[in-house]
């Protein structure tokens, strides 16, 4: 069985006997924990925030939500641009509303994986 929701989850056990389903028996709800889970990020490398709905933002994707997450966005100067501690909040290209120019630049990523604070870094590329 594998779990990709952390969180109260409901069970439904059913009784079969010589491969017919007589039908539900009880039904558990149990709760997930996901401290012996290793989250793991997937950080694209690129993004085009051109308004054509294809790939318009640059959006973490995991395979559990992270606890404690952070990420912070730089350009090229070492400036922020962009922060925030939720993961499923994307970053649209933007600065105080204005677009950013195409270029390179920066992610700093925290998050508790497996209780221990996990530091992720690398470069995006921005295309408009």
């Amino acid at each position: 069985m594998q779990w990709h929701t952390v969180g109260e989850q409901t069970i439904s056990v059913y009784e079969q006997t010589e491969l017919i389903c007589k039908g539900k028996t009880s039904e558990i709800e149990i709760l997930v924990i996901a401290n012996d889970i290793e989250i793991i990020l997937d950080i694209p490398n690129v993004f085009t925030p051109n308004g054509d709905n294809i790939n318009d933002y640059f959006k973490i994707s995991y395979n559990f939500a992270p606890e404690n997450f952070k990420i912070t966005i730089f350009n090229r100067w070492g400036n922020k641009l962009f922060e925030t501690d939720n993961i499923n909040n994307s970053w649209n290209g933007k600065f105080n509303g204005n677009q950013c120019s195409s270029g390179v630049y920066y992610y700093l990523i925290q998050f508790k994986n497996r209780d221990k604070i996990e530091t992720k870094n690398g470069f995006l590329h921005l295309y408009n």
